[in-house]
C-alpha cells in the first residue's frame, strides 16, 4: 500500500528529525471531531478605523459596479524595514482580467492576501479604499471577511496542495464552499459535486471527488480548487501563479477556463511571471514593484498555444564528464490505494510501473511527462516518502553501496544526508512557526555537521546564496513570497551537502532572472561537490538547456 509522507512531516524526515509514530502517546494526533471546532477569537480590528461585522450580506447581494476598486493599499511585514507594499492602488472591471507581473518577491502575493483579508494579525494592512463586488471591505473584521470570501471573492493559492485539508475528500471541499453555513442536507450539496468537477475540466470526477489531495496529481488539484473558487459565483477571482508547475497542455486548458469565467462577467486578477500566459488571457499588465506602476493596454487573446514536443537535449546541453553511477533504480513500482465502494476494499491505482534507470555523479538528468504522469511520485519514491510496492534502489556513499530501500532506523537517518528533495509545493515543506534562518539550520544541527552557532553562520550564507537578504532571516513561510519560499526550501536542502539532489519544479515560482540565478547556484555547486541532481520541470527550454539527458514519463512508464 503506498502511503504518502505530506508537509512538514515529510521535510522533517529528509532532515533526519524525529517524526511522531502510531505507538508514540506525547506526539501522537487524536481523533478529529465529527464537526468543527469553534472558530477562534476575531482579529482585533484595525487602530483607528471603524469595524464591519458579518451583517453585509446586503451589501454583498448588490449588483457590482465594478470587481475591484483598491486605493492607497499599504502592507509592512513585522519588523521590515520597509513595506512590501505602499501606495498600491488597482481596479478590476466585471469581465476584465488584469495580469500583476513583477519579479520574486515584489509584493504581488502581499497584495492577493490583501485582497482576501488573509493577512497575519502582526502585519500592518492599511488602504484608503476597498470594495468588492460592491461590499466596502476596507475595514470588515474576521466575521465580516468570513461572510465576503467565497460569495464575492474566490481564491486560486499558488500552493495547491497547501490549502486543501489532507484529511477531507475532494468532495468534502466542494460541498463546503457550496455551502459553508451549512444550510442545508449535505447529501443534497454533494449531488452538485461531480458536474461542479466537470465544469473545471476534471473528466474522472467521481475518483477524484473521492480521493484526498495526495492521491491526485497537481493539476488536478489546481483544477479542483478552482472549483471551490467559483462555487458560488463571486465578483471577482483572485489566481496566483495558476499555470507554475502545469504542463503546457493543461496550463492551456487552466487558461481556457479563466477567459470562459471573464466572459461570463467574473472580474480575474492573475498574478504571474508568464508575461506569455497573460497575454492568452488578453489581461491588462499592471506591475508591481518599487516603481510606479506600469499600466499597459489589454492584450487581444491569444489563440490557443499548440502543446511543444517532448525536449530533446541540445547541442550545448551540458553534458560534463558524468562519473560512476550514484543511484541505481531498477524495476520500481509504486501503487496508490483509492478510495473503492466499499471502505474494507480500497481500489489500488498503479502510479509507477517498473521504472529504471541509472544517475551518475556530476549529472543533470531532466524528466518530462504530462501532469499526472508519476514524476512528483517518482522523486518522493526515491527520497522515501512514500511505500515502494516493488524494486530496487541502490545508493553509493562514501563507505560503499547500500540497499536505500532496505535501510530503517539510525542508519536511514544517516543516509538521509546524501538524498534530499525540494517540494514542488514549498509552503507544504516548511515549518509555519520556524523563520527562514532556522529552517535551514535545523538539518545542520540534526546531522550533527555542525554546532547550533556555526549552523546559523552557515544558513545566513546560504540564504545569501539563493538571493534572499539578511531581512528575510527572521520572517516566517507565510511572510514569505512564493518564489521567496521557494529558494529557502532548496537553501534547507543545500544545508547537508548531499550528494543526490531531487527537484520538483524548482523555479516555477520564480521570474527569470532569479531563476537563471539559482539554476548557476546549482550548476556551480554541482562542479565543486560532484553532486548529481535529478530535475523535473514542465519548462522545455529549462530542460533542454540545462540537461544532459531527458527521460520523458508517461503513465509510469518510461516512454
Amino acid at each position: 500500500m503506498g502511503r504518502a509522507r505530506g508537509g512538514v512531516a515529510a521535510t522533517r524526515a529528509l532532515v533526519g528529525a524525529a517524526v511522531p509514530r502510531p505507538r508514540d502517546l506525547r506526539r501522537r494526533g487524536g481523533v478529529q471531531r465529527a464537526r468543527r471546532s469553534a472558530a477562534r477569537s476575531a482579529r482585533p480590528a484595525p487602530a483607528g478605523g471603524r469595524t464591519v461585522s458579518a451583517a453585509v450580506p446586503s451589501a454583498i447581494a448588490a449588483a457590482p459596479a465594478s470587481a475591484l476598486r483598491l486605493r492607497g493599499l499599504r502592507v509592512r511585514y513585522a519588523g521590515a524595514a520597509a513595506p512590501a507594499v505602499a501606495d498600491f492602488d488597482l481596479d478590476v472591471a466585471a469581465g476584465e482580467t488584469v495580469a500583476l507581473v513583477g519579479a520574486s518577491g515584489s509584493g504581488k502575493s502581499s497584495v492577493a492576501l490583501a485582497l482576501l483579508g488573509l493577512h497575519d494579525a502582526s502585519t500592518e494592512v492599511a488602504c484608503g479604499e476597498l470594495a468588492i463586488g460592491g461590499a466596502d471591505a476596507a475595514r470588515l473584521d474576521a466575521a465580516g471577511w468570513i461572510a465576503l470570501r467565497g460569495a464575492r471573492v474566490g481564491w486560486l493559492p499558488q500552493e495547491p496542495g497547501a490549502a486543501l485539508d489532507p484529511l477531507c475528500t475532494i468532495e468534502a471541499h466542494v460541498v463546503e464552499a457550496l455551502d459553508p453555513a451549512r444550510a442545508r442536507p449535505r447529501a443534497d450539496a454533494a449531488v452538485e459535486v461531480p458536474r461542479r468537477l466537470e465544469r473545471v475540466g476534471l473528466a474522472d470526477a467521481a475518483r477524484i471527488a473521492r480521493s484526498h489531495a495526495h492521491q491526485i496529481s497537481g493539476g488536478e488539484r489546481q483544477r479542483a480548487l478552482l472549483a471551490c473558487a467559483i462555487a458560488r459565483a463571486p465578483a471577482l477571482l483572485v489566481v496566483d501563479e495558476p499555470t507554475s508547475a502545469l504542463d503546457t497542455a493543461t496550463a492551456e486548458a487552466i487558461a481556457q477556463l479563466l477567459v470562459e469565467f471573464a466572459r461570463e462577467g467574473t472580474g480575474i486578477a492573475v498574478i504571474t511571471h508568464d508575461r506569455a500566459f497573460a497575454e492568452r488571457l488578453g489581461a491588462r499588465i499592471v506591475r508591481v514593484g518599487p516603481q510606479a506602476q506600469l499600466h499597459s493596454q489589454p492584450q487581444p487573446q491569444q489563440p490557443p498555444a499548440q502543446p511543444p514536443q517532448q525536449p530533446a537535449p541540445s547541442a550545448g546541453a551540458p553534458a560534463g564528464a558524468r562519473g560512476a553511477p550514484v543511484l541505481r533504480v531498477a524495476d520500481l513500482v509504486v501503487e496508490h490505494e483509492q478510495p473503492g465502494r466499499h471502505w474494507l476494499r480500497p481500489a489500488r491505482r498503479r502510479v509507477l510501473d517498473g521504472v529504471s534507470f541509472e544517475l551518475g555523479a556530476r549529472e543533470v538528468l531532466g524528466i518530462v511527462g504530462r501532469s499526472g504522469s508519476g514524476k512528483s511520485t517518482l522523486l518522493a519514491a526515491l527520497a522515501r516518502l512514500v511505500d515502494v510496492s516493488a524494486g530496487r534502489v541502490e545508493l553509493a556513499r562514501s563507505s560503499g553501496g547500500v540497499d536505500w530501500l532496505a535501510l530503517r532506523g539510525a542508519a536511514l537517518r544517516s543516509a538521509r544526508r546524501d538524498v534530499q528533495l525540494v517540494f514542488q509545493d514549498p509552503l507544504l515543506a516548511l515549518d509555519p512557526l520556524q523563520s527562514a534562518l532556522d529552517a535551514i539550520a535545523e538539518p545542520i544541527v540534526a546531522h550533527g555537521i555542525a554546532a547550533p552557532e556555526e549552523a546559523a553562520r552557515r544558513a545566513r550564507a546560504l540564504l545569501g546564496e539563493v538571493g534572499l537578504r539578511a531581512e528575510h532571516a527572521a520572517r516566517r513561510p507565510h511572510e514569505l513570497s512564493g518564489g521567496e519560499r521557494q529558494r529557502v526550501a532548496l537553501a534547507r536542502a543545500l544545508a547537508t551537502e548531499p550528494r543526490v539532489l531531487l527537484l520538483d519544479e524548482p523555479t516555477a515560482a520564480l521570474d527569470a532572472q532569479l531563476r537563471d540565478q539559482v539554476l548557476e547556484l546549482l550548476l556551480r555547486i554541482q562542479r565543486e561537490r560532484g553532486l548529481a541532481i535529478v530535475l523535473v520541470s514542465h519548462d522545455p527550454v529549462l530542460v533542454r538547456e540545462r540537461c544532459a539527458r531527458v527521460l520523458t514519463l508517461d503513465a509510469g512508464r518510461f516512454a
